[in-house]
């Protein structure tokens, strides 16, 4: 990763060190291994106020590592609690 204008005092290589100082390295996220997961509730039901509408993870994750991240929700009176699906498939 290229030092960026996002992060301030990126050194340049010929950047000279006078005296005792302390360097900062700073790392950013790799966008190609990141995702960003949104929660919608169907029909007959709702994502409890409060609650996350969204999950940002590295792309590798598994549903069962996440399902700890997921909200809480509530169906309608008369509904159960079908499952989560992915709307692509």
């Amino acid at each position: 990763m290229e030092c960026s204008t996002a992060v301030r005092h990126c050194l340049e290589r010929n950047y000279h060190i006078t005296g005792d100082t302390v360097l900062t390295a700073y790392f950013g996220e790799d966008p190609d291994k990141w995702v960003d997961i949104r929660f919608e509730a169907g029909a007959h039901g709702t994502i409890n106020a409060g609650e996350p509408v969204s999950l940002h993870t590295t792309f590798d994750k598994k549903w069962g590592d996440i399902t700890g991240s997921l909200p809480q929700y509530t169906p309608e009176v008369n509904y159960l609690t079908v499952g989560w699906w992915d709307q692509r498939l």
